[in-house]
């Protein structure tokens, strides 16, 4: 199972869905902090520390799952909460990936304030922007007028791309993390994926919550000498109105980013005796439920920030899982291969094919307006390319660089003796390794070395009209098949 995620912190949510068996493919991250602390976590070439309305997704082949934290500043109770008026409303952007990427899932989390009653109309166009993703948002029209255009919409007899979307409020010490932090979660079902999605039932009863002793008390104090990089003294906590601490014995209260990126009074530990002390950056990880040795990049105010950001990591591997289930549970869809049922232009179609020298392990150009292409499959790669979406082919940088049309691509025929042929559209491609390909489950060629590199494709499939075929402009591009006279 594959993952995209958007605003992806210093990785809470990040990690627990590895917990869950997801792969991640991409970290898109604005922040260099966050993304200094994921690349000391996952591997750094994953990690694309950009700003996300700039960030291209066409990159990538078929996704399992697009996850991640929209900036929650614009409807954070604790901040100036503009909502749609704050140019760090990021849920647009999130509506882009998940119209681009057609994941199967997506998971999203942002705070409690986003439910806040003032922010109803726009909260509902989110909901509805993120059922009807590819219904786009004009040049110049106001998101009210976008919301109304939504609105109107019926999800029974829409016949583009949608999905099934769920919003809960969910407290994280409700499922063993130790800490009060209530954050709404926002989950979306592709249409034509048949698992359903139930939220997740509380584990830890009300009054059996973990308290911040149950963690900071297997350490050792932190003005001693330990060997612990992250868990260091940082003295000047004080109690004032509203900043009280947390009681060791007790959940920890939501530890927050802070008011313009300063850590608050939350982030401090009450002891039995009444005295105050700050959390340690790693006391506050444990406190996440992040794993020890997780590390975070910046000083203890910037790490604190980073970690007030973050979903708590049980709580994501809780959610994960379910998703996993969910995704795991879809039917895939069915081999074109086993019915041979073509119309009249698909034979007329064949049979130029037929005139073909056309040998396996080769790609013709057919077209070329729109660009089209002809390539064929191995039986064990049927699945695979008609389930995941995506069609590869080894190349040579040479092979790009002399066949142009191999990066202007619109449309793909693929063929296989007895068969009936698949049509596709091109949605994208990428340049990627023989790693990759086995990532995505490719079922491989042990003919190609391991530092072999392939044009992946990602493909719609066209079940209306067959691509024009052009005899007159037709050639091999690549492979061992004989040039066409």
């Amino acid at each position: 199972m594959t993952a995209v995620e958007l605003f992806s912190g210093c990785g809470g949510l990040a990690k627990g869905l590895e917990n869950a068996g997801f792969q991640h493919l991409a970290f898109v991250e604005f922040n260099k902090w966050a993304c200094s602390s994921l690349r000391l976590n996952f591997p750094g070439e994953l990690v694309h520390e950009t700003d996300i309305r700039q960030f291209n997704f066409s990159v990538f082949p078929s996704i399992d799952l697009v996850a991640g934290g929209p900036p929650c500043q614009p409807f954070s109770l604790g901040g100036l909460a503009k909502a749609y008026n704050d140019q760090r409303d990021m849920f647009p952007q999130a509506a882009r990936a998940i119209c681009e990427l057609r994941p199967k899932a997506f998971l999203f989390e942002n705070v409690k304030g986003l439910l806040r009653q003032s922010f109803s109309s726009y909260f509902n166009y989110i909901l509805d922007r993120l059922t009807f993703p590819d219904v786009l948002k004009l040049d110049h029209e106001t998101w009210q007028a976008h919301a109304d255009r939504l609105h109107r919409l019926s999800y029974s007899t829409w016949n583009g791309l949608k999905y099934r979307v769920n919003f809960k409020l969910l407290n994280a010490a409700d499922f063993g993390v130790p800490q009060i932090r209530e954050r709404v979660f926002i989950v979306g079902i592709r249409s034509d994926i048949r698992g359903e999605w139930t939220w997740p039932t509380p584990t830890v009863p009300k009054n059996s919550r973990r308290s911040v002793g149950s963690v900071i008390r297997m350490l050792p104090d932190p003005q001693s000498d330990h060997r612990i990089a992250d868990h260091i003294f940082i003295g000047g906590a004080r109690t004032y109105p509203g900043h009280t601490g947390s009681d060791i014995d007790f959940p920890s209260k939501t530890i927050k980013a802070g008011a313009h990126g300063v850590p608050g009074g939350e982030n401090m530990i009450r002891f039995n005796d009444g005295t105050v002390r700050y959390m340690t950056i790693h006391e506050a990880k444990l406190i996440q439920t992040f794993p020890p040795d997780y590390k975070i990049a910046g000083s203890w105010g910037e790490a604190l920030r980073q970690i007030g950001n973050a979903v708590p990591v049980k709580l994501a591997t809780v959610l994960g899982k379910r998703l996993a289930a969910v995704v795991n549970s879809s039917n895939r869809i069915p081999p074109h291969a086993h019915t041979i049922n073509f119309t009249q232009q698909e034979r007329a179609n064949r049979q130029l094919l037929f005139d073909f020298p056309c040998e396996s392990q080769s790609l013709y150009l057919i077209h070329a307006s729109p660009v089209t292409l002809l390539g064929t499959y191995r039986k064990k790669c049927c699945e695979w390319i008609v389930s995941k979406k995506l069609y590869n082919y080894p190349v040579t940088d040479e092979e790009i660089e002399n066949h142009s049309e191999l990066l202007s691509v619109r449309r793909l025929i693929l063929m296989r003796k007895n068969d009936k042929p698949l049509y596709f559209a091109i949605r994208g491609y990428s340049i990627v390794t023989k790693g990759t390909l086995e990532k995505f489950g490719y079922p491989g060629n042990k003919k190609h070395a391991a530092k072999t590199q392939y044009l992946l494709y990602k493909l719609q499939p066209i079940s209306d009209t067959p691509p024009v075929i052009n005899p007159a402009e037709s050639r091999l591009l690549l492979g061992k098949g004989v040039e066409r006279r």
